[in-house]
């Protein structure tokens, strides 16, 4: 995915969700997962399960790493964004 010099399309949504009907037991932590999205292509990139004991911004620099990016604008929430 190269850069759009006329057009700013190349936009790379990165954000973290819990899945539904993942918790197969009571008592059990949801299934939650990275995902990188393209808004110009409209489809997931890649995505990477995160760990239990860990929350999803440790899990977003492993989806941004398999992806090549370059031109790319990286958008992420608020939870994206640690203090450091």
């Amino acid at each position: 995915m190269g850069p759009h010099p006329e057009t700013n399309d190349n936009v790379i949504a990165i954000d973290g969700k819990a899945l539904r009907g993942s918790r197969s037991a009571k008592g059990k932590k949801l299934v939650h997962i990275v995902s990188a999205y393209s808004s110009e292509l409209k489809l997931i990139l890649g995505f990477t399960p995160v760990d239990m004991k860990s929350n999803e911004i440790t899990a977003i620099p492993d989806v941004i790493d398999m992806l090549f990016l370059e031109g790319a604008l990286i958008t992420s929430d608020a939870m994206g964004c640690p203090k450091n």
